[in-house]
């Protein structure tokens, strides 16, 4: 599943990940808690002296620590990290090395803070960062992604748009699986709603039918007593308008003035 594209990032670059060492994170969790704002302004100054290839080895370094945080669940912590590298990306270099940073940086970046927003179930800025991604690089699997977000959080109308954008599928092979998965999760999910909506119209129909029922039965026990009055007391009257002559008001006549 595309959802779970960033863990396999991970299990993917377990060589590479060896060379983290869990106590190295630990002490620099508990330093960058303590000194998180003196932090940014060192690493600043740290990063304006590095060379564009020392930079970005700092950068690799950081996106898989920030992933190996995130498969440990330690979301907060991989946002920090994440936040960091924001500070160091280099987009003012020739065209070719600041397509190198965005693609291998800035894009995933995006896209690993909305996933991380999203496990935090802090959905409005997950939403945000998905869209800003999205806007910056339109990728048919970005767009994926966040239409399984939209699906999570049972916004079907967004899903629907997200699969319309993605409308040369037969050229990504890889996402097909899960294009037709997330299509036909929505239709099950689109088909389970009209099927309730049905149900509960149908409650109601119900409902009206049983009370024009009772009012039915309640007439036809009026209907009743008044010919039992009306039979035994000859008082059937008790139960109807007063019709004298005197009363008639129907005459319209009786209402002008004479003059």
């Amino acid at each position: 599943m595309i959802e779970e594209e960033f863990i396999k990032l991970f299990q993917n670059n377990e060589v590479e990940l060896q060379t983290i060492d869990q106590k190295q994170i630990d002490q620099e969790s508990i330093q960058e808690s303590a000194l998180r704002k003196i932090r940014k302004k060192e690493l600043s100054n740290m990063l304006k002296d590095l060379s564009w290839d020392d930079r970005y080895e700092w950068l690799l370094y950081q996106k898989n620590k920030g992933n190996k945080l995130f498969y440990q669940q330690q979301y907060d912590r991989a946002i920090q990290v994440y936040d960091e590298m924001a500070l160091a990306l280099d987009l003012q270099n020739t065209a070719e090395r600041n397509e190198i940073m965005k693609q291998d940086f800035q894009y995933p970046i995006i896209f690993n803070l909305a996933l991380c927003y999203k496990k935090k179930k802090d959905y409005a800025r997950a939403s945000k960062f998905y869209d800003m991604g999205i806007k910056m690089y339109p990728s048919p699997r970005y767009i994926l992604r966040r239409g399984y977000f939209h699906f999570d959080i049972q916004e079907y109308d967004k899903v629907q748009s997200d699969l319309s954008l993605v409308t040369n599928i037969n050229e990504y092979p890889d996402l097909q699986e899960d294009y037709y998965d997330l299509k036909q999760k929505l239709n099950e999910a689109l088909k389970k709603d009209k099927e309730l909506y049905q149900r509960m119209f149908q409650q109601n129909s119900q409902s009206d039918d049983e009370q024009q029922t009772k009012l039915s039965k309640l007439d036809q026990l009026y209907e009743w007593c008044k010919n039992q009055f009306s039979r035994i007391f000859g008082c059937r009257r008790l139960f109807e308008d007063d019709e004298s002559d005197d009363d008639d008001e129907s005459d319209p006549k009786k209402f002008l003035e004479n003059k």
